[in-house]
């Protein structure tokens, strides 16, 4: 059985979809706190790089941190 709409009623639920997609485009991705480790190595030289993602009392925190390792350190 097809559903049969006024023309009023078409726009209007075109518009309040078109909003709905709108509004919850603006909401974004959540943050997940997090700790990575990555072995880098840059022509020569080598290192570990940690970075660390957290969630504070008023917001977020980042930190990275390159450690050189192997042949690099004595450097």
């Amino acid at each position: 059985m097809p559903l049969h709409l006024k023309p009023g009623c078409t726009r209007f639920l075109l518009a309040f979809s078109m909003i709905l997609i709108a509004v919850s485009s603006f909401a974004g991705p959540v943050l997940t706190p997090h700790t990575a480790e990555y072995k880098i190595k840059i022509s020569i030289l080598g290192g570990k790089l940690t970075t660390q993602f957290e969630k504070t009392e008023t917001g977020y925190m980042a930190e990275s941190v390159i450690e050189a390792t192997g042949m690099s350190s004595l450097i």
